[in-house]
């Protein structure tokens, strides 16, 4: 596979799995060689084993960092700090993007970010909002945002 070639096929998605490349002609065990090469001459980003993000040098849209947390870690919904800096509630930066997941909590640290998943039990895990900016991504409204802040709060003491 080509360069150009990959560039057309994942077109504007900015963070993809190599799962949507198999589907060619190529063998998956070249695709992911030829992943391995780009990787190393710095034309694509491994966010973490088995997905990927175009280098900024040669993406046409830079992925957002609230798309890639829901990529790490499916199902999640961005949340706590980094939904309030979202509303616009806060005057600071976030420089960890937090999220909620029925899933296990977990930490990531990558090239486009760093990234915290929260643990929430499979009732408080209702009502998020869809946006896209550049990608699309899950995040929770404004009063989800405050429950699950004391609610993670309250467990954590």
């Amino acid at each position: 596979m080509k360069w150009i070639e990959f560039l057309q096929m994942i077109d504007d998605q900015p963070i993809f799995e190599p799962a949507m490349l198999f589907a060619g002609n190529d063998r998956p065990a070249n695709v992911r060689r030829q992943l391995s090469r780009w990787v190393t001459a710095g034309k694509l980003i491994q966010v973490r084993r088995g997905i990927y993000a175009v280098a900024p040098l040669y993406a046409r849209i830079r992925p957002h960092s609230f798309a890639v947390a829901g990529r790490l870690n499916w199902p999640s919904y961005v949340s706590m700090q980094s939904a309030l800096a979202w509303h616009g509630l806060i005057p600071e930066e976030v420089p960890v993007i937090t999220s909620v997941t029925t899933g296990r909590p977990g930490f990531h640290e990558t090239p486009l970010g760093s990234y915290q998943f929260r643990h929430v039990k499979t009732g408080f895990f209702w009502g998020y909002q869809e946006a896209r900016f550049e990608s699309i991504f899950h995040y929770y409204n404004l009063s989800r945002t405050y429950e699950n802040s004391w609610f993670v709060a309250g467990v954590q003491s």
